[in-house]
């Protein structure tokens, strides 16, 4: 083989490896790009619903009757109750 062919064919070697390196960093960028962009998508859609639930909590604040919600949940998460009041337990419910 003369020293001219085995240059060719170093040369050559050197350019498909140094292309596949290329195509393969190239492929892995692209699966990287793909799951960013799926994550994106994912927060983007979170953070459309908590709009959207920070926009009818707000509405709910902004009721006429919020007096009255305010009393519900106090007494319904909280068990409050107003001076006064007695809180009456049915023991037989489900005797």
């Amino acid at each position: 083989m003369t020293p001219k062919r085995s240059f060719s064919i170093l040369l050559c070697l050197l350019v498909i490896v140094f292309v596949s390196v290329i195509a393969v960093s190239s492929i892995m960028n692209y699966r990287t790009a793909r799951e960013y962009q799926a994550q994106a998508a994912q927060k983007e859609k979170e953070a459309q619903e908590k709009l959207e639930e920070n926009e009818a909590l707000e509405r709910r604040l902004n009721e006429e009757n919020l007096d009255e919600y305010i009393e519900k949940i106090a007494r319904e998460q909280y068990g409050y109750m107003r001076p006064g009041e007695r809180v009456v337990f049915d023991s037989s419910f489900g005797n």
